[in-house]
């Protein structure tokens, strides 16, 4: 299966690197699917998951909280104002946030983080 190369990068850190068969993501525009031979493009990303299928077949879950992505020459490259990979999320921290949260943006992104560490 043809891979594209792929770079998950936060502010802060550079959080996974390496061949993958796909990648799906959240734009402010929709979900986006892109595999090998996708046509360039740059785009705002949404506050939601990634997931990261590697060449090796371990699905890469992470809770994306803005940002933005690019596409060009078979290399994916996502740039992330904030990133948690699944095995980083304290859903125990999480839930209690959402329980006693009343801001909107803060709960959405506490839902994505349920969503990621739940897939």
């Amino acid at each position: 299966m043809a891979t594209i190369k792929v770079s998950l990068l936060a502010t802060d850190r550079s959080v996974w690197q390496g061949q993958a068969t796909s990648v799906v993501l959240r734009t402010l525009d929709g979900e986006l699917g892109i595999l090998a031979g996708h046509v360039p493009m740059l785009s705002s990303l949404a506050v939601g998951p990634v997931f990261i299928n590697s060449e090796s077949g371990e699905r890469i879950a992470a809770a994306v909280h803005g940002g933005f992505v690019t596409v060009d020459h078979n290399e994916v490259t996502i740039f992330a104002q904030r990133c948690e990979l699944k095995e980083e999320i304290d859903v125990a921290r999480v839930n209690a946030a959402l329980a006693q949260q009343d801001d909107p943006e803060k709960t959405k992104r506490n839902q994505v983080r349920l969503a990621v560490a739940n897939s």
